[in-house]
C-alpha cells in the first residue's frame, strides 16, 4: 500500500478492475476509485496483494494520490479535464454526447459507409448474377429443345395413328407445342394441367380417368400415352380401350 500513485483509475467494473490489476502487476503504483466506496474496499482487499494499489473513496482523494506522485516525479504529467470528469453528472454527459455526437455525426456517417459498402457488394455481385441468369436461360432452352425432340421422336407415328394422345408434360406450353409439332388437333390432345398443375406420375392416370368419365374416350379407341422423366428419359405406349 502507498499514499501516492503513478496512475489513477476510476470505475471498477470488469474493464476498469482488470486494467487496474494489470497496471499493478507490472510494477506501477495505482490509486483506484469507484462511486461505491464499498466496491473500492472490496477490490483492494481481494487484489491488493498483486501490487501497489491504493483505495480512494472520493474523486478528490484519487486526484490527491496521483498529484502526490506527480510532485515527486517531473516526468509524470497529470491533468484533470475539469467539470467533465470531477464535477459533472456522467449520465447527463453521456446523453449529451449521444445526442450531439453519435446521433448527429456518427449515425449519418455510419449510414453513408453502409450505403457505400452495400453499393460495392451489389456492383461486385452483378456480373455473377448476370452470368447465372444467362446460364439458366441456356439450360432452359436446351431442355426445352430436348424435351420437344424426345416427345416427337418415338410417339410421332403412334400418336398420328391413335385416336387420342395423352402427355405428362410439366406445363401447358409443352403440351400445345407437342400437338403442333405432331400436327394433331387440340381435341386429340386433352390436358388438365391448368386445373391441377403438374401432378408428375399421376398426370396420365388422372387424365385417362377423366376422359373415360366424360366420354371423350370411346370403347375400342386407340390411346397413345407419352412421358418424359428424370434425366430426359422418355417413352410411349399404345393402349386400346
Amino acid at each position: 500500500m502507498t499514499d501516492s500513485a503513478q496512475i489513477g483509475v476510476t470505475g471498477l467494473a470488469v474493464m476498469g478492475a482488470n486494467l487496474a490489476r494489470n497496471i499493478a502487476r507490472h510494477g506501477y503504483s495505482i490509486a483506484v476509485h469507484n462511486r461505491s466506496p464499498q466496491k473500492t474496499r472490496d477490490f483492494v482487499a481481494e487484489f491488493g496483494h498483486e501490487g501497489a494499489i491504493t483505495g480512494t473513496e472520493t474523486v478528490e482523494e484519487l486526484v490527491a494520490a496521483v498529484q502526490a506522485a506527480d510532485e515527486r516525479n517531473e516526468d509524470l504529467n497529470f491533468e484533470v479535464t475539469g467539470r467533465y470528469t470531477t464535477g459533472a453528472d456522467f449520465t447527463e454527459v453521456s446523453e449529451r454526447d449521444l445526442q450531439e455526437g453519435e446521433l448527429r455525426f456518427g449515425l449519418p456517417s455510419a449510414l453513408v459507409v453502409l450505403v457505400l459498402v452495400f453499393g460495392a457488394l451489389v456492383a461486385a455481385l452483378m456480373p455473377l448474377a448476370l452470368a447465372l441468369n444467362s446460364l439458366g436461360t441456356v439450360i432452359r432452352n436446351v431442355l426445352w429443345y430436348r424435351t420437344g425432340r424426345c416427345r416427337r421422336k418415338a410417339p410421332a407415328a403412334m400418336a398420328a395413328a391413335s385416336g387420342m394422345t395423352m402427355d405428362n408434360a410439366t406445363n401447358l406450353r409443352i403440351v400445345e407445342a407437342v400437338a403442333k409439332q405432331l400436327s394433331l388437333p387440340p381435341e386429340k390432345v386433352p390436358h388438365n394441367i391448368e386445373r391441377y398443375g403438374n401432378t408428375t406420375a399421376g398426370t396420365l392416370p388422372i387424365l385417362f380417368h377423366e376422359c373415360l368419365e366424360n366420354g371423350t374416350i370411346k370403347p375400342g379407341m386407340l390411346v397413345c400415352f407419352t412421358a418424359l422423366g428424370s434425366g430426359l428419359h422418355w417413352g410411349a405406349a399404345l393402349y386400346r380401350t
